[in-house]
């Protein structure tokens, strides 16, 4: 995978080791112009197969990366693109977190279809992805969550266009990053649906 990436964009990434299958098909077909603004049509659709990433300075590796993206914009104008993320897989620590999302009129109104299920365990994450600026990440974020919701409506406050679907459940949070006070969420737990949202705990503290 990292073979095909010129070296000037993977500069200080060197020592990253990458494994797995990538395979990448792109088309354009148009004319750009600044004015009046036209855009060329184009379509990309990518896949990953059983990638893994390490890096050297970190204990833990991203692994089991499974990824299917496809981007369509047909028109002269991007509005018209569609962005469907059918796969977007990962594996941190034994922690599986799988999403998809699809995405229409992204410049008009953003229309967004998105699906998150997995663990995330902070303490894990910290020693698998370079976090900047972050002394201290811990806890456990569970999620399986379906969101469908255009931003006309959450602009307006028509929250009850918004349909969201599922639960949220976080215990054991300490974020602590420089020029910021420390977060501590010891329990809290969501429960979504299209004409609720229910917190049912929440225990949470800022600064020391």
């Amino acid at each position: 995978l990292w073979s095909i990436v010129p070296n000037a964009f993977v500069e200080g990434y060197e020592q990253v080791a990458i494994d797995g299958q990538f395979s990448l098909d792109a088309q354009v077909k148009g004319v750009y112009s600044a004015s009046p603004e036209r855009m060329p049509a184009f379509s990309l659709n990518m896949a990953v197969r059983n990638g893994k990433v390490k890096y050297p300075d970190l204990p833990m590796a991203i692994a089991d990366i499974q990824a299917d993206l496809a981007i369509d914009s047909p028109q002269d104008k991007l509005d018209g693109m569609r962005i469907h993320l059918s796969k977007g897989d990962l594996t941190v620590g034994g922690d599986p977190f799988r999403t998809k999302m699809l995405l229409l009129t992204p410049i008009s109104d953003p229309n967004l279809d998105l699906l998150v299920n997995g663990t995330i365990d902070l303490s894990k994450w910290a020693k698998a992805f370079p976090i900047p600026d972050v002394d201290e990440m811990s806890g456990r974020i569970v999620a399986d969550v379906d969101v469908k919701a255009r931003m006309s409506d959450m602009d307006a406050a028509r929250y009850d266009q918004l349909n969201i679907n599922g639960k949220v459940d976080v215990s054991n949070i300490r974020y602590n990053a420089t020029d910021l006070p420390l977060v501590v969420v010891k329990e809290a737990n969501a429960v979504f649906t299209p004409r609720n949202r229910q917190i049912s705990k929440l225990n949470m503290t800022l600064g020391r």
